[in-house]
């Protein structure tokens, strides 16, 4: 039986995994937690129930997305415990982050119910699984690092995003509610967009952005922005 410590701060998330779990002969949840260090304390004690498998959220809710951090400590502190990690940020540097700190597993929070079990069962028997979507955005990053300095700058969808918004004038707080991602996640990826165009002079980087093709110019595409929560652009 394999058994499964979920952390996350979003409760029906937490709930609607646990329910999946529930129906499988091999797995079973011994803890469910909104908080990861709540699940460090539960790791330390010596009494407690111990999982061979820990779900984790990169996006915990305490202000910047400390489910990173925790995972790379628990895989470094307790090595029997094969950690999973899950993000609704579609970001290379996430699970490039995880893939450097020897993490087990990697899935973006849309994956479908199949592979979430797979890479359960699969962790479960010491071996790595990073999501076919995870290792395809691994694979435009590593890429993009590889590239000569003189290539077109790889900008993933979000950043294009965040790039698109900040032409319109929105602040980073107002780009942050819209987009649903917390400050610290804005930042990282405003450090790599910077880094990718060698320079911090968002003045700059927007006008080889235009130059480049990578935002929409149009009047039409504002006015939509402005009534709309949530835009992605491609």
């Amino acid at each position: 039986m394999i058994k499964i410590m979920l952390i996350d701060s979003h409760e029906p998330y937490l709930e609607a995994v646990s329910e999946l779990i529930g129906r499988q002969k091999d797995m079973a949840t011994c803890h469910k937690l909104t908080s990861a260090a709540k699940a460090v304390e539960i790791l330390r004690n010596e009494n407690a129930e111990k999982p061979d498998v820990v779900l984790i959220d990169a996006d915990l809710k305490e202000k910047e997305p400390v489910g990173l951090s925790y995972a790379t400590y628990i895989t470094h502190n307790f090595p029997s415990i094969a950690v999973i990690v899950q993000s609704m940020q579609k970001v290379a540097i996430y699970p490039h982050k995880m893939e450097e700190s020897d993490v087990a597993g990697f899935l973006f929070k849309d994956c479908n119910n199949k592979e979430l079990l797979t890479a359960i069962r699969v962790v479960a028997s010491g071996k790595k699984f990073y999501q076919r979507e995870v290792k395809d955005v691994l694979k435009r990053y590593r890429q993009y690092l590889d590239a000569p300095d003189d290539n077109e700058p790889f900008l993933t969808r979000t950043e294009k995003s965040i790039l698109q918004w900040m032409s319109w004038g929105f602040s980073d707080d107002s780009i942050s509610e819209k987009m649903q991602i917390c400050q610290k996640a804005f930042a990282l990826h405003w450090n790599n967009i910077s880094r990718k165009f060698g320079t911090v002079n968002l003045g700059d980087i927007l006008r080889e952005s235009i130059e480049r093709g990578f935002l929409d110019t149009s009047s039409s595409a504002y006015s939509y922005a402005k009534a709309t929560r949530v835009q992605h652009f491609y």
